[in-house]
């Protein structure tokens, strides 16, 4: 049963008749759903009956007792040390049992608690790992830590962090002989002062806690190991044997031997459980779910949007920019590799152009040139040119051009009529007419291509610099994209390359390197990936946008969009913010959820509805390759599972002939649904 030493947390509903005195390294949250029991912490009784919750903190010696009746309880085990580096010193925090506070404040997280266990019963993924960096957030926030005294509140970081070394000390020390005199030194306090902050905040003078966590030490001694009661009484810093005898029999009404000889036959044996009916667990489980008041998860806010889509109004063109592949280092292209996955790509997205950005810039010879294009003709695409313009290199750029181009028209006349070429120059910005040797270059470039056909499109841009950046590994590309489509500005699509660069991952040292691929160089697609594939199900006519969705349609389907958020600015964070993890990172996390309601007006026949979700949540190449400890190979089977298991999660439905029909969407924080509609 004890998985968590696989994963950082562990989830299960037991019906425990007895439970052996035991103790581990990460915080357990009982929580009775019916029945009652007794819990004995250290030496500390709690009797617990329906709703009530408690903590058992790290190190905690504890035990279960019930008598003969039913009962069902909620075991929830979470290894704080995992998440040191997202909650500064989690690992320390030692959660208070104040039965009013829990009380008070459990709804959010009873709810919490029952969806990761009906999460994990189907596997570990990456939705209940979400669930559990939310159920820490609701411990921190919403319940006292430290111990028994809430007068220094969580928020007072100075008395925290002098709490944490008091108790830190104490604990590196107890087997030795410490007094309270070398804290207060160590602190810079009067002995009067620590004296009474102890008892204040331990609920025990400091004599009294030392001795407990001696006497605690000492159980784990007795149960787990064979020492002599001597040899234990000093290794737990009781200098004479008789004190820790008179202590022991003190707080446990029994000698040391005595405790040995009645638990050790069953510390082996643990856990003396009952069988419980799958049904009573399930019906508990929706009752506790639909009478605890209202979850606000992660403390964000859910706004509820209203999207009305009049089937009735004209439609305009929507241009598919997503539809073009690009290249950004040409002698990638010629990768076997690469050609392969673009076959692969073309059987899930219908790609129309490969754009090249180097093709002229780089010692590509004319043989190798010729054989690109006939790969690319091959393979149903066309070529998209982008002189990168150079102000020390526009002489050797222009005479390059100016010599490939004839001869490559001359080659493929027919084929050549619908290329585009673009002139890039990243330092202007735009104010081409202010760069007066750029202005001559791009003349003669434009003149050149205009003498070959009038068909042909060329275009003076400019390249915007996106750093190499973590967040491109990860799903929240997914509404990043989305969110761009549906503006303007969306030469985040210039920017995306098809395939991650094997140099750069070998010079990383690292599948994943922050590299603004579809997929990584072995061939895992990425979030973005998944996120083209969504968008290559949008059709040509738009019906509407907005800043949570697009609309689409031709003449028998409409498709919705849906998209929470993610604005440019997050990817120029350092990628050091993103922790090298999805659900745990706290950059992204102040988005509110979004509840939208679509209101679709005009429908004349019954529809079939399919809806996609990809997301934090969800799913994701990434957060998968995480789980499998970050392998530095996969073999080819391994990638084929990982890409089929991070594909987006899919539902269907069906909807009888009514003109006028709503469908509602829940999206958590950067997440997209794509909703289509197919009249039948």
């Amino acid at each position: 049963m004890d998985n968590i030493n696989l994963v950082p947390y562990e989830v299960y509903i037991r019906d425990i008749k007895d439970y052996k005195i035991h103790w581990h390294d990460y915080i357990e949250i009982i929580f009775v759903l019916s029945g009652s029991i007794k819990l004995i912490i250290s030496s500390k009784e709690f009797e617990l009956k329906e709703r009530d919750m408690i903590f058992v903190n790290a190190g905690e010696t504890h035990r279960i007792v019930s008598d003969n009746s039913k009962n069902m309880i909620l075991v929830t085990r979470i290894d704080l040390k995992n998440y040191d580096t997202t909650y500064k010193n989690i690992r320390n925090y030692y959660f208070k049992n104040n039965n009013e506070t829990n009380k008070k404040q459990n709804n959010n997280l009873i709810k919490l608690l029952i969806s990761l266990y009906l999460e994990t019963r189907s596997g570990i993924g990456p939705k209940s790992d979400a669930i559990v960096n939310n159920i820490i957030k609701v411990l921190i926030n919403d319940f006292d830590f430290i111990n028994q005294d809430t007068k220094y509140g969580k928020n007072d970081k100075m008395m925290i962090n002098r709490l944490h070394r008091i108790i830190g000390y104490i604990k590196e020390n107890y087997m030795v002989n410490i007094s309270l005199k070398e804290i207060s030194d160590n602190e810079d306090l009067s002995l009067y002062y620590l004296s009474h902050l102890i008892k204040d905040k331990f609920g025990m003078n400091f004599r009294e806690y030392l001795n407990f966590l001696r006497l605690d030490n000492a159980v784990k001694l007795l149960l787990s190991t064979d020492k002599r009661l001597i040899d234990i009484s000093f290794e737990c810093g009781f200098s004479d044997q008789r004190y820790f005898y008179k202590q022991f029999n003190k707080i446990y009404d029994m000698s040391p031997s005595e405790f040995r000889d009645v638990y050790r036959s069953q510390y082996s044996e643990l856990e003396v459980q009952r069988e419980i009916d799958e049904q009573f667990i399930n019906d508990k489980l929706y009752l506790f779910l639909h009478t605890t008041s209202e979850i606000v998860e992660n403390n964000i806010k859910t706004s509820v949007i209203n999207v009305d889509i009049d089937l009735s109004k004209r439609t305009s063109e929507f241009n598919s920019i997503h539809k073009i592949i690009n290249i950004k280092e040409t002698e990638n292209f010629m990768s076997s590799h690469v050609i392969e996955g673009i076959k692969i790509a073309l059987e899930d997205i219908d790609f129309k152009y490969i754009r090249f950005f180097d093709i002229f810039n780089s010692n590509i010879t004319e043989f190798e040139i010729i054989s690109i294009l006939n790969q690319i003709k091959d393979l149903g695409l066309m070529p998209i040119f982008r002189l990168q313009y150079k102000k020390e290199k526009r002489v050797s750029i222009k005479e390059r051009f100016l010599k490939y181009v004839d001869y490559f028209v001359n080659l493929y006349p027919n084929y050549a009529k619908d290329w585009k070429f673009e002139i890039v120059n990243e330092d202007t910005k735009g104010e081409f007419e202010k760069d007066i040797d750029f202005y001559l270059f791009f003349k003669e470039v434009k003149s050149k291509v205009n003498s070959i056909s009038k068909k042909i499109n060329i275009e003076r841009t400019y390249d915007r610099n996106y750093n190499q950046n973590f967040v491109f590994d990860t799903s929240f590309m997914a509404p990043f994209l989305c969110n761009n489509l549906s503006k303007i500005d969306r030469k985040i699509f210039d920017y995306m390359e098809f395939m991650d660069s094997t140099r750069k991952a070998w010079k990383s040292n690292s599948m994943f390197y922050g590299g603004s691929g579809l997929l990584n160089c072995y061939g895992l697609k990425k979030s973005s990936y998944y996120t083209y594939v969504l968008l290559d199900k949008l059709k040509d006519n738009l019906i509407d946008n907005g800043e949570y969705y697009i609309a689409t349609r031709d003449d028998n389907s409409i498709q919705v969009l849906l998209f929470n958020e993610m604005d440019n600015t997050n990817l120029n964070e350092d990628d050091s913010l993103m922790k090298k993890t999805e659900s745990g990172s706290l950059v992204y996390e102040n988005i509110e959820n979004k509840k939208i309601r679509i209101n679709i007006k005009g429908l004349e026949k019954p529809c079939r509805i399919t809806r996609y979700k990809l997301g934090k949540n969800h799913n994701s190449v990434f957060g998968n390759w995480l789980k499998l400890g970050r392998p530095d190979i996969l073999d080819k089977d391994l990638i084929k599972k990982i890409n089929f298991a991070s594909a987006p999660d899919i539902e269907f439905g069906f909807v009888k002939y009514d003109k006028d029909i709503v469908i509602e969407s829940n999206i958590s924080s950067f997440e997209i649904e794509l909703i289509d509609i197919e009249m039948i």
